[in-house]
């Protein structure tokens, strides 16, 4: 996966002679047109918001795409009280998701998969987080893929086993961020981004 992913784009608005089609080959998903102010001509871009579940804490990753590389648009946590009860909190995350996506355009999601550990309550709580947020996410009418954390790890560090140092690490360098993306459930959430942008990129090869 390419590092070189620092690019100015400026925005142009259209009249319907210029406006593309509905319908576009990445991810099945409509994408928009951008101008590059350096070029002067249309590059292809789209949003992506990539989501680390849990149920006390979610991360929220947005970055934008196109062919060749990808930035940082945004990142969060949106975090839940356990007095709350777990109906008011999966709410809270379905509703957080369900904003950011909408707040900053996004046009694909990409969650982390769930997987059966040996704490049957806490997969419990993973599996109810997930399914909340991706409940926002198609309350925003976005299509949600999903990728197995050692996938996320093996396309963004180059190892299944990485740690969260070194995710962090590895997707400052490929955002071009001044530094670590912080907390780490952000940067998780932009690691899943960036896979998704990774391995739709190789499909379209």
């Amino acid at each position: 996966m390419s590092s070189n992913c620092n690019r100015h784009w400026t925005p142009r608005s259209m009249d319907n002679s210029e406006a593309p089609s509905p319908v576009a080959p990445v991810s099945r998903v409509a994408i928009a047109p951008w101008v590059d102010s350096h070029h002067g001509r249309y590059r292809w871009a789209m949003r992506i918001i990539g989501i680390d579940p849990g149920l006390n804490v979610t991360g929220l990753g947005v970055i934008e795409v196109d062919a060749n590389g990808c930035v940082h648009v945004h990142h969060a946590v949106v975090r839940t009280k356990p007095r709350d009860g777990t109906t008011k909190r999966l709410a809270t995350i379905r509703d957080g998701v369900r904003a950011c996506a909408r707040e900053f355009a996004v046009e694909a999601g990409a969650i982390e998969a769930s997987f059966v550990g040996k704490n049957m309550r806490s997969a419990m709580s993973l599996g109810q987080a997930r399914a909340a947020a991706m409940l926002g996410l198609a309350e925003a009418g976005i299509e949600v893929f999903e990728y197995a954390p050692n996938l996320v790890k093996q396309t963004v560090v180059g190892y299944g086993h990485g740690d969260k140092a070194q995710v962090g690490l590895m997707v400052r360098l490929q955002l071009g961020m001044a530094k670590d993306p912080t907390p780490a459930d952000a940067a998780d959430a932009l690691a899943i981004a960036i896979t998704h942008w990774a391995h739709t990129r190789l499909l379209r090869r």
